[in-house]
């Protein structure tokens, strides 16, 4: 008689996992009640997947890193054009990796871009300090009276 063989087997690499198993039910069962036993959402390469609706808590961590950097560069004496240079190389490009593949909510795009506005405004202790100029204005391009920002709305929908 022939020993029992694994029913499911896989293949790990870094990240990555490939499951092999066969196509019985008992097998697709087993792989179903692993996957069950995970809380949604899990993040694989900085990226949340879920089931279900979209919801602005998955979204946290990428806030999270954005206002980090924020907080970091609080502190600094920068000119108005270093705090361009900064949004637009620097915080900008932070959830482009995720906006490419998934479009996060419109409240956590809102949000982003508060915590931009509020960056190259300033703010005061937890006190934010008067916007001289609304954000859609701050985004035209030079040549039209703005400071070139790009839109996340914007970046989202090119994506």
């Amino acid at each position: 008689m022939e020993p029992k063989e694994p029913q499911i087997n896989h293949l790990s690499f870094a990240d990555n996992v490939i499951i092999f198993s066969s196509t019985d039910r008992h097998s697709l069962k087993l792989i179903m009640d692993i996957f069950s036993q995970k809380s949604s959402p899990i993040t694989y390469l900085g990226c949340p997947l879920y089931i279900g609706r979209q919801r602005i808590i998955y979204y946290s961590h990428l806030v999270e890193k954005i206002s980090k950097k924020f907080c970091g560069w609080q502190t600094m004496i920068l000119s108005f054009g270093g705090k361009i240079t900064l949004i637009k190389h620097a915080l900008q490009s932070i959830p482009i990796h995720t906006m490419a593949v998934i479009s996060p909510p419109s409240t956590t795009i809102k949000y982003i871009e508060a915590i931009i506005a509020d960056f190259f405004w300033g703010k005061d202790l937890d006190k934010r300090k008067y916007h001289w100029a609304s954000l859609g204005t701050m985004c035209l391009p030079c040549a039209e009276g703005g400071l070139g920002i790009k839109r996340l709305p914007n970046i989202c929908t090119s994506l």
